[in-house]
């Protein structure tokens, strides 16, 4: 640390350690920052996985309401990405009767606010929590992929063949990016 007075500048180190005294241990904190921040990316990962499926759908609802040749495409990709984005983040529901499980985003928004406001070791249900929503989020990713594959591909070769514009999609670096 340096304190300036004057003309004069006073160097004094000094040294931080983890309290012996605490009650989780440094790996264990290590390991809960770990995850935390896997759990970070993750949400982050969700969320520009929902801008793509979005702005794709946005498109694909222009051209359903346009009609013409490439509507029937546009229905068919439009479904499938919405069949996708339900499963992510719409939870349904009349929240008055009955309310539906909550979708991936909740309970992916849920175990990362208890992981990272946590100030103990991270515990087996939390981990197996984890595991199971790392999981879950893998396969929806592989099913997004597979929608692009497939029904996306042949949407933008019909919007190719009819002369119209592709959604312009972010890179997830600028769609991250603080305004």
């Amino acid at each position: 640390m340096y304190l300036k007075k004057g003309k004069q500048t006073y160097e004094h180190l000094i040294e931080t350690s983890y309290d012996s005294n605490s009650l989780t241990t440094l790996t264990q904190r290590k390991e809960q920052e770990a995850l935390t921040q896997t759990m970070f990316a993750m949400v982050e990962d969700l969320a520009y996985l929902v801008y793509e499926i979005g702005l794709i759908q946005t498109k694909a609802k222009e051209v359903i309401t346009m009609g013409g040749k490439p509507a029937k495409q546009a229905q068919k990709t439009w479904d499938a990405l919405e069949a996708l984005r339900t499963d992510l983040v719409v939870t349904t529901g009349d929240n008055y009767v009955a309310s539906a499980e909550p979708e991936l985003r909740e309970r992916m928004g849920e175990l990362y606010s208890n992981i990272a406001t946590s100030y103990d070791r991270v515990d087996g249900s939390l981990k197996s929590n984890f595991e199971l929503i790392s999981e879950e989020f893998t396969t929806e990713k592989t099913r997004f992929v597979k929608i692009m594959d497939k029904d996306v591909k042949k949407f933008y070769k019909a919007l190719e063949k009819n002369d119209l514009e592709l959604p312009v999609v972010k890179t997830k670096e600028v769609f991250l990016a603080k305004d």
